[in-house]
């Protein structure tokens, strides 16, 4: 602990050097005034606000080292048990998820180089950070991606495999059986169908594209002998509820 503490004096040191050889004396001034603060909390209590800044010389790393995440307790894990030695990572909407990891990297950079700048960190702050693009991908064994338009991304990184069609909902129920019939008497077949039903002690549910739509579908049927109602964005929780219960 006390390396890692004489370590950020000294990084300290050499920082406000070169702030004050640039004229930023306001800037070195801030940063002395910060880092000392936070030393003698770190001597004191052994933390202290924004401790994860200074996890480069805590972990007693180099410059520019990836830092330590939960990949690499899974491939610790491996190298103790055979078993999890391909453990598997699997990323869902990865068409949306890839390009969020990939940009993890470069949007804490830009942060934290002005924070560098003006004095409010030590450089060191900067290696407190996701891990790269190429960093990430060569701690994961094997990957599945699962997306509904994969991007050129994911059909690079599994170059050496093709895509695998899944036509399935996300509930594990397969699509139904769409029957297309004409338009010409569409009313008097959705009435045979709805009886149909009906003598199965089976519900019926009639979709209709807009508010009106439904509502005239609800009084034709009702006429017809239909026990029925309609729901749309028009009712409140308490009419939906009991249209619901019918």
């Amino acid at each position: 602990f006390e390396e890692s503490l004489v370590r950020i004096q000294e990084e300290l040191h050499e920082r406000v050097e070169e702030l004050r050889a640039e004229s930023k004396n306001e800037e070195a001034d801030r940063l002395t005034h910060r880092v000392s603060q936070d030393l003698l909390l770190l001597r004191e209590t052994g933390t202290c606000p924004g401790v994860e800044n200074y996890s480069r010389h805590m972990a007693l790393k180099e410059a520019g080292v990836a830092p330590d995440t939960l990949l690499d307790y899974f491939g610790f894990a491996a190298a103790k048990n055979s078993i999890l030695d391909k453990w598997l990572l699997i990323v869902d909407e990865s068409h949306v998820s890839l390009p969020q990891l990939k940009a993890m990297y470069g949007g804490d950079r830009a942060r934290k180089l002005q924070l560098v700048k003006h004095g409010y960190r030590l450089p060191s702050a900067l290696d407190n950070r996701p891990l790269t693009d190429s960093e990430f991908w060569d701690r994961v064994p094997q990957a599945i991606f699962v997306s509904a338009t994969p991007s050129k991304q994911e059909l690079s990184l599994i170059s050496d495999n093709k895509p695998v069609d899944m036509m399935i909902r996300p509930t594990f129920v397969c699509d139904p059986e769409i029957t297309i019939r004409p338009t010409k008497g569409q009313l008097d077949d959705i009435l045979k169908e709805i009886r149909i039903r009906s003598r199965r002690q089976q519900k019926s549910l009639v979709i209709t594209l807009t508010k009106r739509e439904a509502e005239d579908m609800c009084n034709y049927l009702m006429e017809h002998g239909v026990s029925t109602s309609y729901i749309h964005s028009g009712l409140n929780t308490h009419e939906r509820s009991n249209s619901l219960k019918m």
